[in-house]
């Protein structure tokens, strides 16, 4: 009896996994983890996922999430969520999928100008880490990948630790004793995005404690997706075919009366109208 009450927890979990995501295929894999290209249900969006077995011998890399949780720059890789079960760690992430750096690197060598704009791409990303407190540690060309627009992410923090201006580091490996990060992913949410939530079955309010807390939950998950694509220009948005939600329905706090088709539009085209966002409590603030 005692024994089924610890493995509900990580079979709730498990669920939370396969109703939101669809694996696709393994796109990578190393002594530590192994990554998975999926594809997040509701969105249609193409994720990678860096499935981490908790275990003695990855005790090193287990500080991962706590970092990226941290992280928030346009080149290094986006976290979408974390998914913690009895046995593994899920990390949901942007899907780079413009290649790794070699893969840009023709024979003769690159071009000076391209060169210089990845060179200072990485710079900025590690001057980014450094302001943050944060040293990457494993820094190679096969964890820098480039996304379809041909920019810069850095990937792979999990030999990253944090460290303190003046002081050496007495390890190379990350610190499970830095596990809270409080600052606000945005004051003010797109209030487009959080209308396409609302429709697709979220409650706005949770959703936006979600976001101010960095949760990293389903509800933020879905939130930095939809942003992503909106990022990559008009017509991004809902790539694909989305697949029905299986989050439970939720009345959403507004009248769409007066919105023609709001009900019944294809989500590949997201015209939505806008609303107030609701007051944080308190202890969010």
């Amino acid at each position: 009896m005692h024994s089924q009450n610890i493995q509900r927890p990580s079979s709730c979990k498990k669920k939370v996994v396969k109703d939101h995501y669809e694996f696709l295929g393994v796109i990578g894999q190393n002594g530590f983890s192994q990554i998975k290209l999926a594809c997040h249900h509701l969105t249609g969006a193409e994720v990678a996922v860096k499935v981490v077995c908790k275990n003695e011998k990855n005790i090193q890399v287990l500080s991962e999430p706590n970092i990226m949780r941290s992280l928030d720059h346009p080149n290094i890789i986006q976290l979408f969520q974390i998914i913690e079960t009895q046995r593994n760690i899920y990390i949901i992430m942007e899907y780079a999928d413009g290649g790794q750096l070699f893969d840009h690197i023709p024979p003769g060598g690159m071009q000076e100008e391209k060169a210089c704009r990845f060179f200072k791409q990485v710079v900025g990303a590690l001057d980014y880490c450094h302001d943050k407190g944060i040293v990457h540690q494993d820094l190679k060309p096969e964890n820098v990948m480039a996304d379809a627009r041909g920019n810069i992410k850095l990937i792979d923090f999990g030999l990253s630790t944090w460290f303190t201006s003046g002081q050496n580091l007495s390890h190379f490996w990350g610190t499970l004793s830095h596990l809270h990060f409080t600052e606000a992913l945005t004051k003010h949410p797109d209030p487009e995005i959080m209308t396409i939530l609302c429709v697709l079955g979220y409650d706005p309010y949770k959703t936006w404690v979600s976001l101010a807390t960095r949760k990293f939950n389903t509800a933020m998950a879905t939130y930095l997706i939809l942003k992503h694509q909106k990022s990559q220009g008009p017509g991004c948005m809902f790539q694909g075919k989305p697949v029905s939600p299986r989050v439970k329905s939720h009345q959403c706090p507004m009248d769409l009366s007066h919105f023609t088709g709001i009900t019944k539009r294809s989500l590949s085209k997201p015209v939505l109208p806008t609303f107030p966002m609701p007051q944080l409590p308190e202890e969010v603030k």
